[in-house]
């Protein structure tokens, strides 16, 4: 099943490789997210309590397109009416609160594409979407609970490592009607055809719409950072991960700040497991961050590679260089002090060129590397 599917009606939907798209045509209560924590829930029930057990939950909350049952909705109707410059401003709050961000952080200008909240046409259409975004990732948060309570009843929660991250930042894509693609259907499941697009007259949430919640709330879903999903800007790949291991994690509660990648996650897992892998052809980039569990000293990952989509950067330390595809000026790098320049907003390329060229030089070999490795068999 592919992130873009019908919440109501997803494509692709199988089980032990068996098309049950029935399943939700047949059902008209059915939700993938609630499927799928129920899914999840059947496994740790079924599976056998004396052994370990390894459980993969991807939810497709809160991709688009933006999917919610009015009784979930309803939950946030009015909660967004400040819009989304004051809901950047809280959130930055919030987050200085908790210790998140440092509390000399600024916000960053808001996007280019973003008009003013007091400016924004549509305003009850706005508010709309963010208020289904919301619903969508509040049944996702009822989910994650229904599985705990199952680890809990199976007498296995005390002993389990679970991790809960995302892998990017919120998404600002504003779909036009004319959006195709094998994910989409033609129909509802009562036969009603669909309205695809972020169209303004349409609200967002029931079966036969298709919409995304566009640049002005993925601009607050990334405060106090820049840009989006494919993007390689903080705001594109900067995300948070939750490890929860009551048995395991002696500093319970307290915040991590050392760098880490999904790749990392695999090591790690390994490591606490006392589970050595089989020989691969490709070696692993990741590396175990289980000192981290324990409160020991541990420097994090020095280095990461990204070359995704719109963007493509290197970071080594604070330094990192960044870069954004431009129509026929290709990429050009821009230059940033993490440490000192969190939001990068003060890009050093003219004046750190020396830095610029050994990270360039850097990304281009990790470039090579993973190039050569993509046509091993």
């Amino acid at each position: 099943m592919g992130g873009a599917a019908s919440f109501y009606a997803p494509s692709h939907l199988t089980r032990n490789r068996t098309n049950i798209e029935q399943e939700a045509v047949s059902d008209p209560d059915y939700y993938i997210t609630d499927a799928i924590s129920s899914e999840a829930v059947r496994m740790i029930e079924q599976s056998d309590g004396s052994r370990p057990l390894f459980l993969y939950v991807a939810f497709t909350a809160a991709h688009w397109p933006l999917h919610a049952r009015e009784r979930d909705i309803a939950n946030y109707r009015g909660r967004y009416s400040m819009g989304w410059d004051q809901l950047r401003v809280q959130r930055l709050a919030r987050m200085k609160e908790l210790g998140i961000v440092d509390p000399e952080i600024e916000l960053s200008p808001r996007h280019e594409k973003v008009p003013s909240w007091k400016s924004a046409a549509h305003k009850e259409w706005q508010q709309r979407r963010m208020e289904v975004y919301a619903a969508q990732v509040t049944v996702m948060d009822e989910g994650i609970g229904r599985i705990i309570d199952a680890l809990r009843r199976s007498g296995r929660f005390e002993n389990k490592l679970i991790f809960f991250t995302i892998d990017n930042g919120g998404c600002h894509v504003e779909y036009t009607p004319n959006r195709k693609g094998d994910y989409l259907p033609n129909n509802t499941r009562d036969g009603r055809q669909m309205r695809p697009g972020n169209l303004p007259d349409i609200m967002p949430g029931p079966e036969d719409t298709y919409q995304s919640y566009g640049y002005g709330w993925a601009n607050a879903s990334n405060t106090p950072y820049r840009y989006f999903k494919q993007f390689d800007h903080e705001g594109g790949i900067r995300t948070s991960m939750i490890a929860h291991w009551p048995k395991g994690i002696s500093r319970s509660g307290s915040l991590v700040r050392s760098v880490s990648h999904l790749v990392d996650i695999m090591p790690t897992v390994l490591e606490v497991t006392h589970t050595t892998p089989a020989e691969q052809k490709i070696p692993a980039d990741g590396q175990s961050f289980a000192a981290e569990f324990k409160g020991n000293e541990y420097a994090g990952r020095q280095t990461v590679f990204f070359d995704h989509s719109r963007g493509r950067a290197f970071r080594k330390g604070d330094w990192k260089i960044v870069a954004t595809k431009n129509g026929k000026h290709g990429f050009v790098w821009e230059l940033y002090n993490l440490a000192e320049d969190p939001l990068e907003l003060n890009d050093l390329a003219e004046k750190r060129p020396n830095v610029l060229r050994t990270l360039a030089s850097l990304w281009n070999s990790e470039s090579k590397r993973h190039a050569a490795q993509a046509k091993l068999k």
